[in-house]
């Protein structure tokens, strides 16, 4: 496999995690919205449904890390690519939104 196919390869599934952790995290968020309205519309108490939703921001806290450690081993890639020299290709390259930084959807589609 050519050097620079593998490296983009490398840095479209780093992106590619750090988006689906996004995913996971506003999943999460959506589940605890459904649990306090399920618990509103069967007046069920907070103290009743508080363990539920503890578990999900620990959920949600332990996926924000992930984000976190992803971020961090990305760079960590990226500096090691620029070291070596190692260049990635520009066809199934990351595109980014050039005013946020973040993957267009398009480019995750490409």
């Amino acid at each position: 496999m050519n050097n620079e196919i593998a490296g983009s390869r490398i840095q479209t599934k780093m992106h590619e995690l750090e988006r689906m952790l996004t995913q996971a995290k506003l999943l999460a968020n959506s589940i605890e919205a459904d649990v306090v309205a399920l618990g509103e519309t069967m007046n069920l108490s907070q103290t009743f449904t508080q363990h539920s939703i503890g578990s999900i921001q620990k959920t949600q806290a332990q996926i924000g890390a992930a984000q976190a450690a992803a971020v961090s081993t990305h760079k960590i890639l990226e500096a090691s690519r620029e070291k070596i020299g190692l260049r990635v290709t520009a066809s199934g390259a990351w595109k980014e939104d050039t005013l946020t930084g973040h993957a267009t959807q398009e480019a995750l589609s490409a």
